[in-house]
C-alpha cells in the first residue's frame, strides 16, 4: 500500500487504541479498588521527588520542564526504548500527515523531544539533545529515527549482554539436522 496511505491509518489506529486504553484506566481509577492500586501509587511516586512536591504544593517555585523530565523520566532502559520509538515513530513523524502544515508542528515537537533526550541521555551522550532538536527543527529529516539512534548509542552494553544471554532454540537445530540427513 504504501508510507503515504499506511501511516495516517497507523497514526489513527493507535490513537483511537490509545483514546480506548486512557478511558478505560480512568474508568477503573476512579472506582474504589482502582485508587487503591493505579491512582495512590502515582501520587506517591509523585510526592516522593522533589520535583513533584514543588509541583503539587506551593511552597517554593513551580519546577523547570528539565526537572520534571528529569525527575519522570523512565529509568530502566526497555522503558526507554519504548519511549524513543515512540517519539520517532509517533511524534516525529506525525508532520508527514499534513505536507505543509506539519513542519510546523516540528517546531512544538522539536523542543519537547531535546528536553526529554536530554532527561533520559545527558550524562552518557550530552549531545543527543542537540542531534534531535537539530532533526526535528530541519526539514524533511523526520525519518531520521535519532532517539532511538542515541538509545542504541548509549545502550549497546545492555543489548551485548542481552545477546549473549540468547540460547538458541534446539527445535531450529533439531531441524537443520534432519534436513541435512
Amino acid at each position: 500500500i504504501g508510507l503515504p496511505i499506511f501511516l495516517p491509518l497507523a497514526i489513527a489506529t493507535g490513537f483511537i487504541c490509545a483514546l480506548n486504553a486512557i478511558i478505560i484506566i480512568g474508568l477503573l481509577a476512579i472506582s474504589p479498588p482502582g485508587r487503591k492500586r493505579i491512582l495512590q501509587p502515582i501520587v506517591d511516586s509523585v510526592l516522593a521527588e522533589e520535583a513533584g512536591q514543588q509541583l503539587v504544593y506551593s511552597g517554593g517555585p513551580r519546577p523547570s520542564p528539565i526537572a520534571l523530565a528529569n525527575a519522570f523520566s523512565p529509568k530502566s532502559p526497555l522503558w526507554q526504548l519504548m519511549l524513543c520509538l515512540l517519539m520517532d515513530l509517533i511524534m516525529g513523524n506525525i508532520s508527514y500527515l499534513v505536507p505543509l502544515l506539519g513542519e510546523s508542528f516540528d517546531l512544538i515537537w522539536a523542543p519537547t523531544q531535546a528536553v526529554l533526550m536530554g532527561a533520559m541521555f545527558d550524562k552518557q551522550m550530552p549531545s543527543a539533545k542537540w542531534i534531535g532538536l537539530a532533526e526535528e527543527l530541519l526539514p524533511m529529516t523526520d525519518i531520521l529515527p535519532s532517539a532511538t539512534l542515541a538509545w542504541l548509542r548509549c545502550n549497546s552494553s545492555y543489548l551485548q549482554d542481552k545477546v549473549a544471554t540468547l540460547k538458541p532454540n534446539p527445535r531450529i537445530s533439531e531441524v537443520k539436522e534432519d534436513k541435512k540427513k
